[in-house]
């Protein structure tokens, strides 16, 4: 009787924490780059559409029916972020085969800032908290370039291919995923790319970190358990933590505000829309 006991107490445990995901958008259609903004009252993400290719919409959640962001823009968008204060917004602009640019609206002025790097294809931009910088991959390496002018920075200069950079809500660190082993694994370095630390060992892949609003955990999509399932782990790699268990795919992870919950890009029978779910403790 003590053992059955014990293993209903269990079962129930379980099911506690492994909350039903809350269903965001809908419509199916290929989706990436889910983002919060406005207090996580406003969901932005990137959707695949006929013509351009992929667009950003942005999605206010107590109301009905997402929109355009640029409906005027001819040219697929994807990957936005926005400065901590959300009077810069970056985003990747594809100009042609393999040809991107970096863009930035800037709220106050209404304009919109291209900035120009020493290769043709940045891609993964993300930027800086402060507004002033935005750090992307450029031929397979992570570098940072001033919003306002400036030359561009290298943050990395390793073997293999470094992606998926993303930045503390503090400014100070970077976590991004590196081939530069063979596999794609999780590392962190301070934002002027020093003080490197590997923090995932897996022989499949770890990638596409997002940084905690506290900045003490890191979620990521990994093939570890042979599916592309959203993971948790703490800021140094300890203790991570499964958060999606789907016989499709789950990935393109990022933070609700309240450091709680995080939404992310699932394929459900074919159709990808964006969920929330509570992050395990």
């Amino acid at each position: 009787m003590r053992f059955w006991c014990v293993a209903a107490l269990l079962v129930l445990a379980a099911s506690v924490s492994a909350a039903e995901p809350r269903k965001l958008t809908s419509g199916g259609r290929l989706k990436r780059d889910p983002l919060f903004v406005d207090g996580g009252r406003v969901l932005i993400y990137t959707v695949q559409e006929t013509s351009p290719r992929s667009v950003l919409m942005r999605l206010t959640l107590e109301e009905r029916g997402p929109s355009r962001i640029h409906a005027e823009s001819s040219l697929p968008e994807m990957k936005p972020s926005s400065s901590s204060d959300g009077k810069r917004f970056a985003y990747l602009k594809i100009t042609g085969n393999d040809m991107s640019q970096v863009a930035v609206d800037d709220v106050l002025t209404q304009q919109t800032i291209a900035l120009k790097f020493t290769r043709p294809a940045p891609w993964d931009p993300v930027i800086t908290p402060d507004g002033q910088s935005v750090v992307n991959s450029l031929d397979g390496q992570l570098v940072k370039k001033p919003i306002d002018g400036g030359e561009q920075i290298a943050l990395t200069k390793s073997s293999g291919l470094n992606n998926w950079p993303a930045i503390s809500s503090d400014g100070k660190q970077i976590a991004f995923g590196s081939s530069r082993r063979g596999d794609y694994d999780i590392y962190t370095m301070t934002v002027d790319g020093t003080d490197l630390t590997q923090i995932t060992d897996e022989r499949r892949l770890d990638a596409r970190p997002a940084w905690s609003p506290d900045g003490q955990q890191i979620a990521f999509t990994s093939a570890r358990d042979g599916n592309y399932e959203i993971y948790v782990m703490h800021s140094d790699g300890s203790r991570v933590r499964r958060v999606t268990n789907h016989p499709e795919r789950d990935d393109f992870v990022t933070w609700h505000p309240d450091g709680k919950r995080v939404a992310y890009v699932s394929e459900r029978e074919g159709k990808f829309d964006v969920y929330l779910v509570d992050v395990p403790q």
